[in-house]
């Protein structure tokens, strides 16, 4: 019998091997570019596990991870510009493919997209750097894609840039993506860009820092998403958004962000829901704000958003808030801007709030300017320093309950 078990475990290594011997593809367009690519069978693949701590409850599943397949090992970093062996390297890709970006730095000129379903792509100590702010996004345009251990790096940009291509990270309009452990230094528009109605995505663990735009903007009728111990620092405008446009038809919905981390943002808000349906933020630090820390909203022109309803921040702390002062925000702001549209059915519990602006009006508003708030709630609130008024604007559509001013218990 031992003749015929070695001959078959022959069989096997060769079968396993049988992709490693294949012939460069011919798309390849620059021939350094098949040095640069191993591809491993799955039966000789390493440890694939892109998990994250166990311990905080976002372990990674077997469902967000591709059907076992090839492991292709992509390294070029460090060279003039690798737009083109990265795009290619992209392309090939099959569903169940793993791409491992060698430590590096790999510049890019122009976009690049992800268009294969169904693939991970992981950057153990791998950079993308953006070279051209106009061009600078990376695109992940299909279904079920794991992005793990990147970052994502750019140029210094010039001014804030508004259109698809410059958001630095963006999916639109796809099922099951990703985001484990990704860090975005810099962007031309937001950070991370989440719309067209993409559903059941994760992102882990991500960082973003100094963008000219939102830290992460989700939109689009996005939906069942989850965002988790998500750090933003220095953004451009505010940290974490969620924004339901008319124009957009579906609002925005079901969305959890946990344990979410802002700070010294220059412009805007720190955490905001403009628009949409069934928005919860837990365990919020938010420090530093330039306007309110928390922002729940209905906007007129020109932005024209859809209601807000069903929207919980429960738990956290926030201090510093609306250190601009061409901006009267205070702490929190729950505003409503369009007739006919209503802030409603809100809840805003456990917060510590402490050291608001103290030249701002009031530490919390509730300000129906046009359109309606309803059923707003405040409790298990304290609020220590900064202004000496509460609450301000409109003494209508919302309550207070076991809220601490200083130390003083206030109802209403």
């Amino acid at each position: 019998m031992r003749p015929l078990v070695l001959v078959l475990a022959v069989v096997l290594v060769l079968a396993a091997l049988r992709d490693v011997a294949q012939p460069c593809p011919a798309a390849v367009a620059a021939p350094t570019t098949c040095v640069a690519i191993s591809v491993a069978a799955a039966s000789l693949v390493h440890d694939r596990s892109i998990m994250s701590d166990p311990a905080d409850g976002t372990r990674v599943t077997e469902q967000d991870r591709p059907p076992s397949g090839r492991v292709v090992r992509f390294s070029q970093a460090d060279d003039d510009d690798t737009t083109v062996a990265l795009q290619s390297a992209f392309d090939e890709l099959r569903p169940g493919d793993e791409l491992v970006l060698a430590p590096g730095t790999y510049r890019h000129s122009a976009v690049l997209t992800i268009s294969v379903p169904d693939v991970v792509v992981r950057g153990d100590g791998a950079t993308l750097l953006a070279t051209t702010e106009g061009r600078s996004a990376v695109d992940i345009d299909a279904d079920r894609v794991v992005m793990s251990d990147l970052t994502l790096d750019i140029t210094p940009t010039t001014r804030r840039h508004e259109g698809l291509d410059q958001h630095r990270l963006r999916t639109s309009g796809h099922t099951g993506v990703r985001l484990h452990r990704v860090r975005v230094l810099g962007s031309a528009a937001a950070g991370i860009f989440i719309d067209g109605g993409s559903s059941d995505f994760i992102l882990d663990h991500v960082e973003v820092r100094d963008t000219r735009a939102d830290g992460i903007h989700i939109t689009g009728g996005a939906h069942d998403g989850r965002v988790t111990d998500a750090v933003v620092v220095g953004s451009g405008d505010d940290g974490i958004a969620v924004v339901s446009y008319e124009r957009d038809g579906m609002p925005v919905h079901d969305v959890e962000v946990l344990r979410p981390r802002v700070e010294s943002n220059r412009h805007g808000r720190g955490l905001s829901a403009v628009g949409g349906q069934d928005i919860a933020y837990s365990d919020i630090v938010v420090r530093d704000s330039a306007a309110a820390a928390v922002y729940i909203a209905v906007e007129g022109p020109p932005y024209f958003t859809q209601s807000s309803t069903g929207i919980r921040v429960t738990g956290g702390r926030i201090s510093g808030s609306n250190r601009d002062p061409t901006v009267d925000h205070g702490a929190v702001l729950v505003y409503s801007a369009r007739p006919g549209f209503a802030v409603s059915d809100v809840v805003i519990s456990g917060l510590s709030i402490s050291d608001t602006r103290a030249s701002a009006s009031r530490q919390i508003g509730v300000l129906p300017q046009d359109g309606r708030v309803q059923g707003v709630v405040f409790e298990d609130i304290t609020v220590v320093g900064g202004p000496p008024v509460l609450v301000g604007d409109d003494r209508d559509g919302y309550r207070l309950d076991r809220v601490l001013h200083n130390g003083v218990p206030v109802s209403g």
